[in-house]
């Protein structure tokens, strides 16, 4: 059976699977992951906006890329 990919930061396995053909949790790397939650980083060469300004317009640009 193939596991599934689910990494974290680092590229760290959140997801395993045990002896007994069963997922299991990496607690450690899932508390380690945890500790970035609701940060949001952006990498850009826009120079003629604030910070501020370059989170507003990059934090909706998903949506644009999402297929109808």
């Amino acid at each position: 059976m193939r596991v599934p990919r689910w990494r974290g930061i680092k590229g760290v396995d959140l997801l395993g699977l045990n002896d007994n053909k069963e997922f299991t949790l990496n607690e450690k790397a899932l508390a380690q992951d945890a500790t970035r939650d609701g940060y949001f980083g952006v990498v850009t060469n826009v120079m003629d906006l604030d910070a501020k300004e370059i989170v507003e317009n990059y934090k909706t640009l998903w949506i644009a890329v999402i297929p109808i």
